[in-house]
């Protein structure tokens, strides 16, 4: 069989035959210290052939991929080895146009241009009928084996240690943040006497105590989803009550100074679902929203039922520059700093495993963007 060549919006699409790999495997087994320390590292090493295709797998890569010999993984390239979303495309592994942004394609490209390369790198990967986030170290080194040349992948899943320290830095900035505004509202209230300026201070202190107790319950939230620890509390949601008080709540937030949320006429539904993951999951929509439009823009909710679906639109006018769009969905990426960057991972993870429906989004010149929550049950008419 020969080589094959498909579409690609980034790296090279083509392909070794079966021959090719089966004797690519075999130079690089021959070299004996692959079959001793190389075979049973801690680390997960691949060798990739001038494709990026895999010829080589050790031990350590087998446990993680659940798999008993090295045969199921010969002429795969590693994001279809490790099932990541983004390899489901005509031309596989790196040829997607998000794959611009992964580290392991990059660092293997310039590794075939015999430079030693180390990257982090954020992948979604497929598991049973969920999705999910993982953290990956990946160092790609040139290779020389019977007079070819190879591609060495070594792979450390730091997934817990970028999780660690990302859920520390968004909660220790978000509550600290929300703490101070309490604190000097506080200390306003003590040293205030007029009874009227008391009663507008309560009331202040009370929402912004209600903010904090919120960031708190949305990071346990997220550290129940991420561990499979989540329970759900369905029931029946009225969604026009629902996006009325989202819109309410959001208008008062600090995000919101200068700009308008509205909700838009629509459907008139009941859902059976958890309303608390719900209303996280538009509210986080509606803060993202917010955050991304300037002084006088609107932000509008609205709920339609589209093809079996209650699908949920988020609308705001700016549009994410094109880096962002391939990121948008990544574990921790932000476009707001190293202390943010949890609101779309967590309200797809929120959505797509726990209320079991699906998350996208459009960002196009002269429409603005738009993020749409679908639950996948035609929902009863009120």
């Amino acid at each position: 069989m020969a080589a094959t060549e498909s579409s690609t919006l980034f790296a090279p699409a083509r392909r070794s035959s079966v021959d090719e790999l089966t004797q690519q495997h075999t130079r690089i087994t021959d070299i004996n210290f692959f079959d001793g320390i190389v075979a049973t590292m801690p680390n997960l090493l691949l060798v990739l052939n001038e494709h990026r295709q895999i010829v080589y797998g050790n031990q350590t890569a087998l446990d993680f991929l659940g798999l008993s010999g090295v045969e199921p993984l010969l002429g795969l390239r590693p994001g279809e080895a490790i099932r990541c979303v983004n390899a489901d495309c005509d031309g596989g592994c790196g040829t997607n146009e998000k794959c611009a942004t992964c580290g392991a394609v990059l660092a293997i490209l310039a590794a075939q241009q015999g430079e030693s390369n180390s990257r982090d790198c954020r992948v979604t990967i497929r598991r049973g009928d969920h999705t999910e986030a993982v953290d990956l170290r990946v160092t790609a080194a040139p290779l020389e084996a019977g007079g070819a040349k190879f591609t060495a992948l070594y792979i450390i899943d730091i997934t817990h240690e970028k999780r660690r320290r990302a859920l520390e830095r968004i909660f220790f900035h978000d509550v600290l943040n929300t703490a101070s505004v309490l604190e000097g509202f506080s200390a306003a209230l003590a040293d205030e006497d007029d009874p009227t300026t008391l009663h507008g201070l309560g009331g202040t202190l009370c929402r912004v105590s209600h903010r904090l107790v919120d960031e708190i319950v949305a990071q346990r939230e997220l550290l129940r989803a991420e561990s499979g620890d989540l329970t759900t509390s369905p029931r029946l949601v009225d969604v026009g009550s629902l996006l009325a008080g989202l819109a309410e709540a959001y208008s008062a937030h600090e995000v919101a100074k200068g700009k308008r949320v509205r909700v838009r006429p629509g459907a008139r539904l009941t859902l059976t679902t958890d309303e608390t993951l719900l209303a996280r999951v538009l509210g986080n929509m509606l803060k993202n929203a917010l955050e991304a439009s300037s002084p006088g823009e609107e932000v509008t909710l609205e709920v339609q039922v589209e093809g079996g679906d209650a699908a949920f639109h988020v609308r705001n006018p700016a549009v994410m520059p094109r880096v962002v769009r391939l990121q948008v969905f990544n574990r921790s990426f932000s476009t707001k700093g190293a202390d943010r960057g949890l609101g779309t991972y967590s309200m797809k993870l929120l959505a797509e495993r726990y209320l079991k429906g699906r998350v996208d989004f459009t960002s196009e010149e002269g429409q603005g963007t738009c993020f749409t929550l679908r639950l996948p049950v035609l929902p009863a008419r009120s």
